[in-house]
């Protein structure tokens, strides 16, 4: 739930559950972008080509650290 709300005012959330532990969304930047930009902040994240999403993967192993380092790096 927080990765879904976190990404949410960074794009569009496009997972149909709320408890989702795949979270897809619709980023203000071109999704490849996204995904080298994460990358190479250490954020483990795949673009869904021909979608225009980036797929998440958070759950129980998923720690808070992790998601501000993702937020961190989509601000950045």
């Amino acid at each position: 739930e927080r990765c879904r709300e976190l990404l949410s005012s960074r794009g569009e959330v496009v997972t149909p559950a709320e408890r989702a532990t795949l979270v897809s969304f619709r980023p203000h930047d071109e999704p490849a972008d996204v995904v080298t930009r994460l990358h190479a902040a250490g954020v483990h994240v795949r673009e869904l080509p021909g979608r225009g999403l980036v797929r998440v993967s958070c759950g129980w192993w998923t720690s808070d650290d992790d998601l501000d380092r993702l937020v961190a790096a989509l601000d950045g």
